[in-house]
């Protein structure tokens, strides 16, 4: 697949749309940070695992729900990322950065990176792209044995090229 040949101002335009859209947590966002922040490295990889978003959405939630509090999503509705988060660090706070947890709780880190990894995204990654419930496919494509796995392979989720 190939995708569409967008200007800057299409491309943002685009990304905007779907950022903004009426979102009910903050999985989208913190995917589409990801992905920034992916697009920054160098070399660049472009195939992805779920382990690497993962251990992102562990980072960017760290400070958001084991240091400060603050609510993700709505008042009757958790997150399953914060949800598998407070199960595995169930201390009332966390003063720690995401960094000195890694050094001092790898196994821990690794065990909440893995659960996330299985849990949390068979819906966020393939409907990132929807906008107006049509799936554009305009940042990735996304390949995976099943949604549960993070190894690609066949499947497709993204429509086929015309």
């Amino acid at each position: 697949m190939r995708f569409p040949k967008k200007t800057d101002a299409q491309f943002h335009q685009i990304f905007t749309s779907i950022i903004t859209a009426n979102k009910n947590n903050t999985y989208k966002l913190a995917l589409a940070l990801f992905l920034l922040e992916h697009s920054k490295c160098k070399p660049r990889s472009y195939n992805v695992q779920y382990e690497e978003i993962a251990r992102f959405f562990l980072r960017y939630y760290w400070s958001h729900v084991c240091k400060s509090k603050l609510r993700q999503g709505p008042a009757n509705q958790v997150p399953l990322v914060v949800k598998i988060i407070r199960g595995e660090f169930n201390k009332d706070v966390y003063p720690m950065d995401f960094s000195d947890l890694e050094k001092a709780e790898p196994r821990r880190v690794e065990k909440c990176i893995g659960m996330i990894t299985k849990r949390c995204f068979k819906d966020v990654v393939p409907r990132f792209h929807r906008i107006d419930g049509r799936n554009q496919c305009v940042f990735y494509k996304y390949w995976s044995k099943n949604t549960a796995t993070s190894r690609a392979t066949k499947g497709r989720s993204c429509p086929k090229e015309s």
